[in-house]
């Protein structure tokens, strides 16, 4: 005997979850967008952002710096996720792209190691 269940809401697919689910992708191909593109540059940013005498240890600094950034995103999970919690999934989501739009623009606007010395790998390694 074969008993048929009504579908559960897992299995409904509604316009309001799919919009939810191209938002969370779109967020997530921004963060990764952001991440390829600070690693593929970064032999630049160490010519950029530290002393160019020494090239290994201004590559060094940069690994260093982007290895930082991974340690640090278990801190932004749990601060973000709660901020989700209390605000919504929607302003948490634009907080965090925002975010990540923030850093890049940091990155970009920061004038190189030889105009403002050691205020360069300073200034954009901290928080937007």
């Amino acid at each position: 005997m074969v008993v048929n269940h009504p579908p559960t809401r897992a299995t409904v697919t509604s316009p309001a979850s799919v919009r939810n689910l191209f938002a969370a992708s779109a967020g997530n191909a921004v963060e990764w967008f952001d991440w390829t593109i600070f690693g593929l540059f970064s032999t630049i940013f160490a010519t950029q952002f530290f002393p160019a005498d020494q090239p290994a240890l201004a590559y060094v600094n940069t690994a260093a710096t982007f290895a930082l950034a991974f340690l640090f995103r278990p801190l932004g999970g749990v601060l973000l996720g709660r901020f989700a919690d209390r605000r919504g999934r929607k302003p948490a989501l634009m907080l965090s792209v925002g975010l990540m739009c923030g850093g890049s623009l940091i990155i970009g606007l920061t004038p190189p190691f030889e105009v403002i010395g050691w205020a360069a790998p300073w200034h954009c390694s901290r928080p937007a």
